[in-house]
């Protein structure tokens, strides 16, 4: 109706929206600071779904203290996933300006969203995102389309796109070599590694987000994974989550739970 196209549009300079029946206040993108210990950087705040994630205390949490003591300054990283950019900024911060992150993000709006970083941060030169998807062969995958997005192998009623799926090797091959990887893919960590297996095959530092319901209805398993990385050679830490964020344990992967989230940081022994 031409009443409510009105209404919208007088509402949304007064920074409003309508939702079905109600008027709620819109989100508004906002310039957040973050200023660790060798980490200082600026992030664009793009949606209400992330406001809580960015608001805990990062310096107390594991993943942040054991990405510190893995980085070292130089280190060439492969970012499999990189969302808005945050752990990107915090890896370019750690590996300093001999070191290089290369992002990559398949859903477009967080691909902006990342490269938006970089425009309020123009001291960090050695970061570099690429919209696409990280498979286990080239070719295109389907995603969901909301702002943690996944790849979807069967049929799903929530709103989808095709992107572009290149292979953690081709990458390696054309940006590289690269000395760790982080992967954050809500359960198609096999299908990423998969992808990745020449660069495995140098033993590279590896930070891994393993979600262990998602893998389970994949049909897949944390075994198939630390299999396919040869975890024989590599030692380290983990993070159980979501009952204890802030602690480190030592790597076992013997002692995996059997749902939830882990984060695992290896090095080769």
């Amino acid at each position: 109706m031409i009443w409510k196209r009105l209404l919208q549009k007088l509402l949304a300079r007064f920074g409003y929206e309508i939702r079905r029946t109600s008027i709620v206040k819109a989100f508004v993108p906002f310039v957040q600071e973050f200023n660790f210990p060798g980490a200082f950087f600026k992030m664009w705040v793009a949606s209400a779904d992330v406001v809580p994630w960015y608001g805990k205390d990062w310096a107390e949490c594991g993943e942040f203290r054991a990405l510190r003591k893995l980085i070292k300054v130089g280190d060439r990283i492969l970012e499999i996933g990189s969302h808005h950019g945050f752990t990107s900024m915090l890896l370019a911060r750690f590996a300093g300006q001999d070191g290089y992150v290369l992002g990559i993000e398949p859903l477009p709006h967080n691909a902006m969203v990342a490269q938006a970083q970089l425009g309020l941060n123009r001291s960090i030169s050695n970061l570099q995102f690429i919209q696409a998807a990280c498979a286990s062969a080239a070719g295109t995958v389907k995603i969901h389309a909301f702002h943690n997005s996944r790849v979807i192998d069967k049929e799903s009623d929530a709103e989808s796109i095709i992107v572009a799926a290149v292979t953690g090797d081709m990458l390696d091959e054309e940006y590289g070599p690269f000395d760790v990887i982080k992967v954050d893919v809500e359960g198609y960590e096999l299908e990423v590694l998969k992808g990745c297996r020449r660069l495995l095959s140098r033993v590279p530092k590896l930070a891994l987000e393993l979600h262990i319901d998602d893998l389970r209805e994949r049909g897949q398993t944390p075994t198939e994974i630390f299999k396919l990385i040869a975890v024989e050679r590599y030692t380290g830490k983990m993070v159980l989550r979501p009952q204890d964020y802030r602690t480190l344990h030592v790597f076992n992967p013997c002692a995996i739970p059997e749902k939830g989230v882990i984060n695992v940081f290896l090095e080769q022994k």
